[in-house]
C-alpha cells in the first residue's frame, strides 16, 4: 500500500513540475527601445481613431464589440495606424 501511495505521490509531482510554464528569455535592450516606442491603436475606452460610419461597433469590457451579425470589418483612420509604426 505505501508503494502506490510513493507512486501517486510522484504521480502529481511530476505532473505539477511539468505543466509550469518555462521562463521568457530576456529582452534585447534593441527590442526594449522599438517597444517604447510603440503606440497603441485602441486605448480600450472609446473608438476614437476608428471609422464605424453605421455606429456597428462599440466598446465593453475594453474590447471593441460588434452590435449585430456580420460586422466582421472596422477600419482605422490612416493617420492613426502611420503613428503606430
Amino acid at each position: 500500500m505505501k508503494i502506490i501511495y510513493l507512486l501517486l505521490l510522484t504521480c502529481a509531482v511530476s505532473a505539477r513540475l511539468l505543466g509550469q510554464e518555462p521562463e521568457p528569455a530576456p529582452l534585447s535592450e534593441s527590442a526594449r527601445a522599438q517597444i517604447a516606442k510603440m503606440k497603441p491603436v485602441f486605448d480600450g475606452k472609446t473608438l476614437d481613431g476608428w471609422v464605424s460610419g453605421t455606429n456597428a461597433w462599440t466598446v465593453k469590457d475594453g474590447a471593441m464589440a460588434s452590435l449585430g451579425a456580420g460586422r466582421g470589418v472596422i477600419p482605422t483612420q490612416r493617420d492613426r495606424l502611420a503613428d503606430a509604426q
